[in-house]
């Protein structure tokens, strides 16, 4: 996967992952299907694993490298978690969501496309990814939007953080 994906979607994708989630994998240990054994959320744990996998990420080395000034865990109510972290060199804190595609998709104005690019979240490709969760979870496939950006200066204040810190 992170040979098809350029290096900022896997980084990003990575980084939506790993760093939003409370999970945790016992890579030494493994079940009888060779999967590794899990600590949380079920299905927080297989996206870890997929990072870990398929992304190559060292999760615990990313999640040390990081600072989590706030978290607003998942309450199925609402459909999302929302963190936001302080990473080394970054300038400004980035806050990072993830949740039910419906419920995610409407906070969104852009997109990161394969190549890294950055483009405008057209009405016509929301409804086109929510067209595809929906038959992707006819089919029984969790779906799950992950999303990122970075905090404004007077978010970071509200979080009590300065964002050049």
């Amino acid at each position: 996967m992170a040979d098809t994906l350029g290096p900022d979607l896997s980084d990003r994708l990575a980084q939506g992952i790993v760093l939003n989630s409370s999970a945790g994998l016992d890579l030494d240990e493994v079940d009888h299907t060779g999967k590794p054994r899990f600590r949380g959320n079920p299905t927080e744990a297989s996206m870890l694993w997929c990072a870990t996998e398929r992304l190559r990420v060292n999760y615990e080395t990313m999640r040390e490298e990081a600072v989590l000034v706030a978290r607003r865990p998942f309450r199925k109510v609402d459909k999302f978690m929302s963190s936001v972290l302080r990473r080394p060199g970054a300038g400004t804190l980035q806050l990072y969501t993830k949740g039910a595609p419906e419920v995610v998709l409407r906070h969104c104005a852009s997109f990161m496309d394969t190549d890294g690019s950055i483009k405008a979240l057209s009405a016509a490709h929301r409804q086109r990814i929510l067209r595809e969760t929906k038959a992707m979870a006819h089919d029984g496939l969790r779906t799950i939007a992950l999303t990122t950006r970075a905090l404004t200066d007077a978010e970071s204040e509200a979080a009590g953080q300065d964002s050049t810190a």
